[in-house]
């Protein structure tokens, strides 16, 4: 995905997953939907339903742009933002874990 889940989609994935136990979901963003307030909770929902969260790597990005981008011929720019949004993940997905 190029974005993690808004806020206003995470309850609709949680209650997917809850009534679909035999589903699992990985999330695998280039980016985190930082754009409206409540993201940081929504990812623990949905990391707390099951669903498995990640940030690509630059070369899993790269991977991704080459394979199913129709990007005529653009170069992808790398972006220090990538690096930044696993920390980020990382951070907000550790909240929870140190709190229980």
């Amino acid at each position: 995905m190029s974005w993690s889940p808004c806020p206003d989609c995470v309850p609709q994935l949680v209650d997917f997953l809850h009534e679909n136990r035999h589903v699992q979901l990985r999330i695998f963003a280039a980016g985190i939907y930082t754009f409206v307030s409540g993201y940081e909770d929504g990812l623990r929902q949905l990391r707390d339903a099951g669903a498995q969260l990640d940030i690509m790597t630059f070369k899993e990005l790269q991977h991704c742009w080459d394979t199913f981008v129709d990007n005529h011929g653009q170069v992808l720019e790398p972006k220090t933002e990538l690096e930044i949004n696993i920390q980020k993940l990382k951070d907000i997905l550790r909240v929870r874990e140190t709190e229980g």
